[in-house]
C-alpha cells in the first residue's frame, strides 16, 4: 500500500476516560423500557450531560466519554447536552429504541457548529476477537479508512458517519488512518491494544486549536 512522502504530524491516541469503571457499568437515572447510551466528545468544547433532569457528567472534553447511561426513549425526558463555555443547550434529536444500546458522538461541522451522531452499538464480536468500527469527525476529510496492521477495516467512513463493525484479532495492533486509495496518510497512531469481547468505535478527530495534526480516541461499547 502506497504512502505519501510528506506526512501530517501524528498525535497519539487519546485514552482519557476509556478504562476503569466507565467501560461497561451503567449509571445515571434508571428507566423502565429505556435504552443504554454512552456519550463521547469529539469537539474541543467541554459538554455537560443531563439525564432526566439530573446532571450525570460534567465538562466532558475532547476524547472523553461518559459512563453508560440508562436513558428514556422519550425526547422530553432524556438526554440534554449543554455547552459548558456559555451555558447554552445544544440541539440534539435522539433516535433511541427501547432495549437498544447506542453511542452518541458530538462533533463539529465545517462552520464550527456542534452536531451529534447517534450510533447503534449492538455488535457481538467473533469469539476471542474484538469489535471495531471507525467514526469520521473531521469535516475537512470527506472520507477516511482505518488500517489495523496495514489492512483496511470494512471500507471508508464519510464525514459524520461510521463504517460497519468488524471482528478483529484481539491484542496489540498498529493503527493508522488514510484516504480511500491509500495515497494520503492522515494519522499514524502507533500500537493499540484491543480487548477480546469488547466492541469499540475509533474516532478520527480534528487537530486541537493551534496544534497541527489529527487526533484519535476509542469509545467503548456498553
Amino acid at each position: 500500500m502506497s504512502r505519501p512522502s510528506c506526512l501530517l504530524v501524528a498525535v497519539p491516541l487519546v485514552l482519557a476516560a476509556a478504562c476503569g469503571d466507565k467501560v461497561n457499568s451503567v449509571a445515571g437515572i434508571a428507566t423502565v423500557n429505556g435504552a443504554i447510551v454512552r456519550f463521547a466528545n469529539a469537539t474541543d468544547t467541554p459538554i455537560n450531560v443531563t439525564n432526566a433532569g439530573v446532571i450525570v457528567d460534567t465538562a466532558i472534553v475532547f476524547g472523553a466519554q461518559s459512563v453508560c447511561l440508562s436513558v428514556s426513549v422519550t425526547p422530553t425526558n432524556g438526554l440534554v447536552f449543554t455547552n459548558v463555555s456559555n451555558g447554552t443547550t445544544l440541539v440534539f434529536a435522539p433516535s433511541f429504541t427501547v432495549g437498544g444500546k447506542f453511542t452518541v458522538i458530538a462533533f463539529s461541522d465545517a462552520s464550527g457548529a456542534i452536531r451529534f451522531a447517534t450510533l447503534n452499538s449492538e455488535f457481538t464480536p467473533t469469539s476471542g476477537h474484538a469489535g471495531l468500527r471507525m467514526f469520521n469527525a473531521v469535516s475537512s476529510i470527506p472520507s477516511a479508512t482505518v488500517l489495523i496492521n496495514s489492512v483496511s477495516i470494512d471500507g471508508a467512513a464519510a464525514f459524520g458517519s461510521t463504517n460497519q463493525f468488524r471482528s478483529i484479532t484481539s491484542g496489540t495492533a498498529t493503527v493508522a488512518f488514510e484516504n480511500d486509495d491509500g495515497t494520503v496518510l492522515f494519522l499514524d497512531d502507533g500500537t493499540i491494544t484491543f480487548t477480546a469481547g469488547q466492541s469499540q468505535t475509533i474516532v478520527l478527530g480534528p487537530p486541537a486549536p493551534v496544534i497541527i495534526g489529527f487526533r484519535a480516541f476509542l469509545v467503548n461499547g456498553c
